[in-house]
């Protein structure tokens, strides 16, 4: 379930309230692309609260708390990029559920994902946290799977911050234990964020290698949305070396790969590089 913001109803009921305010010989103490901004916040907190109690209540209504939790952890991961806010709290209540259950997979995964939503609403101190609480907890119990994308998870945050030498040293353990465990989905992962910091460093060519072989895995593995991403990052590189056929050539895969509800920033960055 998902509600989005009618912008355009928005801007035709300010023209009503318009209309009827200069009927009665009155002015509106405000502007209206100042009226619809401050509107547009009020549904979208609004919106954002009625999709967090939605999938609290079907949270609550499943009785088998094991069940309860992997529903928690999967809509955590699920929401992340449409609904960060409200991935937050379901992954905060399902590292509680987690913990009190004693199930210590889905407590390292729960603590990787609410990180990732702290990430991305810009809250790097919980994130990087969250994220070394699950490094340690997946070495404690012995998790690999989860020990490499916690790895990966710091690297990335590192990445953000342009702390690119420290992003390298954790891709290279996940790269191990990755081809230890043959998770190609986790190796295509350390691919991807290899090539970022690679393509940040000016490293172009080997970042384009990189990428590429994330691209491939994903290709091979059916991860459409994991290959939008790819494609985003390789225009990127073509873009800043001035190449724009081959930009614009893997700007035009991305859009047809990507998931348009699911990845709304994704596709708003890519719509957004083709434009300039």
């Amino acid at each position: 379930k998902h509600i989005a913001v009618n912008r355009p109803l928005i801007s035709f009921i300010f023209l009503l309230i318009c209309i009827a305010a200069t009927a009665e010989n009155q002015t509106i103490p405000i502007e209206p692309e100042q009226w619809i901004e401050e509107l547009d916040h009020s549904i979208s907190d609004a919106i954002e609260a009625e999709n967090e109690m939605y999938f609290l209540q079907q949270a609550e209504q499943i009785d088998n708390l094991q069940e309860r939790l992997e529903y928690l952890v999967e809509q955590t991961w699920l929401n992340r990029n449409s609904l960060p806010e409200v991935s937050l709290t379901l992954g905060l209540k399902a590292i509680e559920l987690a913990d009190s259950l004693g199930d210590y997979y889905n407590l390292v995964k729960s603590h990787s994902f609410t990180g990732v939503a702290y990430r991305l609403l810009g809250d790097y101190n919980n994130a990087i946290d969250l994220f070394f609480k699950g490094l340690q907890l997946s070495r404690k119990h012995n998790i690999p799977q989860q020990e490499g994308y916690a790895y990966i998870n710091i690297a990335n945050l590192y990445i953000y911050i342009e702390f690119y030498t420290q992003a390298l040293e954790n891709l290279g353990p996940a790269m191990e234990i990755a081809r230890e465990i043959g998770d190609q989905e986790m190796l295509s992962y350390t691919f991807l964020n290899q090539g970022r910091v690679l393509m940040h460093l000016n490293h172009k060519e080997e970042a384009i290698a990189s990428i590429t072989q994330s691209l491939e895995i994903r290709q091979q593995t059916g991860n459409v949305s994991g290959q939008a991403v790819c494609y985003k990052y390789l225009g990127d590189i073509y873009f800043n070396q001035q190449n724009f056929t081959l930009a614009g050539k893997n700007y035009d895969l991305a859009l047809n790969t990507v998931r348009t509800e699911q990845d709304r920033h994704l596709h708003a960055n890519i719509v957004l590089k083709q434009s300039q």
